[in-house]
C-alpha cells in the first residue's frame, strides 16, 4: 500500500469537525475532510513503504580509501508528534566514519526525511538513524545530533516559543573516543 485509505481519512476529520462545533456547511470548510486526507499521505508514509525506501536509499554503497569523518549537516526534516499530532521540525546532522565504502550524499538526507514520514517522538527518531547506518554500513562509528522544535510545547501546554529539543546518539567510535565525539560536536557547532 503506497497511500493511506483516504475515506477512512476523511470520514474521521468528518466527526472532529463536528465534535469542535465547525459548521460543515460553511463554504471554507466544505472540502476541508478531502484537503485533510491529501495532507495525511503526503506528510507521512505507510510504514511497509518507509522500511522499502530505507532499503532503496542504503542499497548502494561506493568503495573508498576514505577513513575520516563524513559529516552532512543542516538537514531539515518534518513530522508529527506521536503524543499530540502537531508539527515537528527538525534539524538534523548526520556523521559517519566509514570502513572501505561511502553513500551517496544525498542519501544522508533522504534517510532522514523519511524516517520523519510517520508521527515519531524525537528520541527514537534519533536512535533510528543511527542504528540503520550502524547495520547497514557498518562503519567504525555513527553520531546524529537533532534540534526539534516541537509546535506541541510552542502553541499548547508549557506555551514556550525559543524552546527546542536536542536528542544525540553516538554509537562505535563516537560513542568510545571522546575525541571523536568533540569533534562532531565541534563541526556541527554544538
Amino acid at each position: 500500500m503506497e497511500k493511506f485509505d483516504n475515506k477512512i481519512i476523511e470520514e474521521s476529520t468528518i466527526q472532529l469537525m463536528k465534535a469542535i462545533e465547525l459548521d460543515l456547511t460553511d463554504e471554507n470548510f466544505k472540502d476541508t475532510p478531502e484537503r485533510i486526507g491529501r495532507m495525511w499521505n503526503e506528510i507521512c508514509l505507510p510504514t511497509e513503504v518507509i522500511k522499502e525506501r530505507v532499503k532503496k536509499y542504503l542499497s548502494k554503497t561506493f568503495p573508498s580509501t576514505y577513513d575520516g569523518m563524513v559529516v552532512s549537516k543542516g538537514i531539515k526534516a518534518y513530522s508529527i508528534c506521536g503524543h499530540h499530532l502537531l508539527p515537528i521540525v527538525l534539524d538534523v546532522s548526520i556523521a559517519y566514519i566509514p570502513t572501505k565504502r561511502v553513500l551517496g550524499l544525498s542519501k544522508l538526507a533522504r534517510l532522514a526525511d523519511v524516517l520523519a514520514k510517520r508521527p515519531l517522538i524525537q528520541e527514537n527518531y534519533t536512535d533510528a538513524i543511527a542504528q540503520v547506518l550502524m547495520e547497514v554500513l557498518q562503519p567504525k562509528g555513527v553520531g546524529v545530533f537533532v534540534d526539534g522544535i516541537h509546535y506541541c510545547q510552542t502553541m499548547r501546554g508549557a506555551k514556550q516559543q525559543n524552546a527546542t529539543m536536542s536528542t544525540m546518539t553516538v554509537l562505535g567510535a563516537f560513542r568510545e573516543d571522546m575525541k571523536t565525539r568533540e569533534e562532531f560536536l565541534k563541526v556541527i557547532g554544538k
